[in-house]
């Protein structure tokens, strides 16, 4: 199956300037996509069982990526950048109205909710998403040409190890590496995939691999699935990875 890169800037991303952004953009836009498919479906009126689903897919995948991808970029990202570029102060602005509108979106989403608050909740989120692929194609088409102009591959692959080093040290790199390695297997080449892969610390790929992208597969990844397919889930006993 070709890859289904879903940038509107770099729809055929081959330069290494344009997959730095294109790992943590094409992974929120899948989430995007997620969110979307499941709030077509949520009625909590009929199918109660959805709500809670919703819920958890929400406080496990779209809230922890959304904000840490912001917090990446705030506190990593684009002090590395300004080392060697002026960046407009916009960035920072912006990224404080979305993290307004999502924790808006969240806190919704905590609600008992009735057929008013899913309208709220499905006006809320179109709003957040249109601002964010917004923000994202901006900083597509801005960023990755400083980046170009003012960096080198080597540098570029350097400020990724740092990032997944203090994703490790805020106990994040297990939801950040696995939701990435989830959406590359969708938009990139077997030869980008096998990169990223590369760029990961030994222990992370083996966590990864082992532990962490199981652990989504069973529990956000179904979750999604269930709403999306109408299949209310047997009650069971919960699954949790033991390291994750």
């Amino acid at each position: 199956m070709a890859p289904r890169v879903t940038s509107r800037v770099y729809p055929h991303p081959t330069n290494w300037w344009e997959l730095t952004l294109l790992y943590p953009h094409e992974t929120l836009r899948r989430l995007f996509e997620q969110f979307e498919a499941m709030l077509e479906k949520l009625d909590p009126v009929s199918k109660p069982w959805q709500a809670p689903l919703l819920n958890k897919w929400m406080e496990k995948s779209f809230y922890p990526m959304v904000s840490s991808h912001h917090d990446i970029e705030e506190e990593v990202f684009f002090p590395w950048l300004a080392t060697r570029a002026e960046l407009p102060k916009k960035y920072s602005a912006s990224h404080e109205e979305l993290m307004k509108a999502l924790n808006e979106v969240r806190d919704l989403a905590r609600e008992q909710l009735d057929a008013t608050k899913v309208a709220q909740l499905r006006s809320k989120a179109k709003a957040l998403i249109a601002e964010m692929n917004e923000h994202m194609d901006e900083e597509e088409r801005e960023l990755a040409p400083l980046m170009a102009k003012h960096f080198t591959h080597a540098e570029e692959e350097q400020i990724i190890a740092d990032i997944v080093t203090w994703m490790r040290k805020k106990g994040i790199a297990s939801t950040d590496a696995c939701h990435v390695w989830w959406a590359i297997q969708d938009w990139g080449t077997p030869e980008q995939i096998g990169d990223f892969h590369k760029k990961l610390p030994l222990p992370v790929r083996f966590l990864l691999l082992n532990f962490w992208y199981p652990d989504l597969q069973k529990t956000s990844l179904k979750w999604v699935d269930q709403v999306q397919r109408d299949q209310e889930p047997a009650p069971q006993a919960g699954y949790s990875c033991v390291i994750c």
